[in-house]
């Protein structure tokens, strides 16, 4: 069933709340590693286990990557924020509370805009406050073990309103909220290991007889992937559609508001989601404001200076790099993919000085299709030398066949540590095409002996006949030839021996 059908009337309403692990060296509130991949309980202190008589510090790293993302995110900080005690009983919640920022958070009114076929979407956000993650629970068939290396991790947690209509408009908004904050550089958003989560709430809604008849609101837990939270989603819809209208008349929804966990497909069952419990309440956390954490004091001047310094985002490099190298949109959408890509593509551009728009596509191109077709490309092939290639094409110095070989050969070299000069490399592989007149003469010479019925049929006017000389030259050339000079003195052979010679 579809987000929005027309059919059963029935619309829907999703909002997300997203958190997202800020990239620190240390956790939040103390000096431990922000390192959860590792021996279990290994990076942890006092501090992010609440043992007794420990002391919180606020980590200065988090709030600067914190204040990156806010105004990616055209969120107003606000110059006081503070932190408070979420309270409840998990097991892998060492302390009994979660410090976070509910009353004052550090941004409101916040926006990002999505596009999905048929609908643009400026997204409101209500807020975005900096907390810290609890620790994880690992489940055997005999028990349940507690890691606490991720308990005290810094997060933000970013609210929307519930204003998306879809599982579609849902991945939409994920893709493009990661893309920002990676190019802002708050985080790795490597939805794998958690550093990007979301949880979403989706209700459905019905108006008749001028009421509306749904919205008791669900909310699915922790999706890690973008995957899961389009399955998990379009489950949730189909699975309220049909409880509402199974339900007898006037009867409340089966089960009312409640959290559930995302199950995703096996070779048995299909994905679908599972209560976990009833929906809390704010009443049911017990907030208070932390005792041992100060507000967080913020001046204007500290605000504009991290503004200023943010990096342009994927969307404005897009258009940049389009009206300014007329690059295609599938060329722009693949260069920034991610920020370690798009920095490649600069790297590559700032070492061939000021290029024009003809360079800039062929550095695009290389990139786009010869480079990502290799094994970790990217990651060991050097942008000097992607440079170096692009300017050895444009000078006709190797052709784009021989650019291939000469890249491969580049490849092997770096990994097995030998020399990586491209210039002796193209000789050595006889890469180089001769633009000596002698050698050009020789072989236009050959071409002609070889192919009189083309000679013929060009001095009859059949102009495309050079391009079968041509080849005939390359061939004679065995592939040594510059294309383009070898046209030119073709062309002036045939112009100056007419028919009869």
């Amino acid at each position: 069933m579809s987000a929005h059908s027309t059919e059963s009337g029935w619309t829907t309403r999703i909002g997300l709340e997203v958190h997202v692990r800020l990239a620190t060296r240390s956790k939040l509130l103390c000096s431990c590693p922000n390192r959860f991949e590792t021996e279990p309980n290994l990076h942890i202190c006092p501090v992010c286990t609440g043992q007794p008589g420990s002391l919180p510090a606020l980590g200065k790293g988090a709030v600067l990557l914190a204040l990156r993302a806010a105004p990616r995110l055209d969120f107003q900080v606000n110059p006081k924020s503070r932190f408070d005690r979420k309270h409840y009983f998990y097991p892998d919640l060492p302390k009994g509370y979660q410090v976070t920022q509910e009353a004052h958070p550090l941004g409101r009114n916040g926006s990002l805009s999505i596009e999905t076929p048929g609908r643009r979407v400026e997204v409101p956000l209500r807020r975005i406050h900096i907390e810290e993650d609890a620790g994880r629970s690992v489940h055997t068939e005999t028990c349940t073990q507690v890691d606490c290396n991720r308990a005290g991790t810094p997060l933000v947690e970013i609210v929307t309103d519930p204003v998306l209509e879809s599982a579609e408009e849902v991945a939409a908004f994920l893709r493009r909220l990661r893309e920002e904050l990676r190019f802002a550089g708050v985080t790795d958003g490597d939805m794998d290991k958690g550093s990007l989560r979301a949880d979403v709430n989706v209700s459905v809604h019905r108006v008749e007889g001028g009421q509306d008849r749904g919205g008791v609101r669900v909310e699915i837990k922790n999706l890690n992937s973008i995957r899961y939270a389009t399955d998990a989603v379009a489950f949730e819809i189909t699975r309220q559609v049909e409880a509402y209208e199974s339900r007898p008349a006037g009867a409340a929804f089966p089960g009312g508001a409640e959290t559930r966990r995302f199950v995703p497909q096996t070779a048995t069952k299909p994905a679908h989601t599972v209560l976990l419990r009833r929906k809390e309440g704010a009443l049911d956390y017990r907030f208070l404001e932390d005792p041992d954490l100060a507000p967080l004091l913020l001046s204007q001047t500290e605000i504009e200076a991290v503004r200023a310094e943010l990096p342009d985002g994927p969307l404005a490099l897009r258009d940049r790099w389009r009206l300014t190298f007329d690059l295609s949109l599938y060329d722009t959408e693949v260069l920034t993919q991610t920020p370690e890509r798009a920095a490649y593509f600069l790297a590559v551009l700032a070492r061939l000085g000021s290029p024009d728009a003809s360079l800039a596509k062929a550095t695009a191109n290389w990139i786009t299709n010869d480079l990502l077709a290799i094994e970790a490309g990217l990651g060991i092939v050097p942008p000097a030398k992607v440079a170096e290639l692009v300017t050895m094409l444009a000078k006709d110095q190797i052709s784009h066949k021989g650019a291939r070989t000469l890249l491969a050969a580049l490849v092997r070299a770096i990994s097995l540590g030998q020399g990586q000069d491209l210039g002796q490399l193209s000789d050595e592989l006889g890469l180089l095409q001769s633009k000596a007149p002698a050698d050009l003469d020789a072989w236009v010479a050959e071409a002609i002996a070889a192919r009189p019925d083309a000679v013929e049929a060009w001095h009859a006017g059949r102009e495309q006949a050079v391009d079968a000389l041509v080849g005939a030259a390359m061939a004679a050339s065995q592939g040594k030839a510059s294309p383009g000079h070898l046209r030119d003195v073709l062309t002036a052979a045939l112009r100056d021996h007419g028919p009869e010679d």
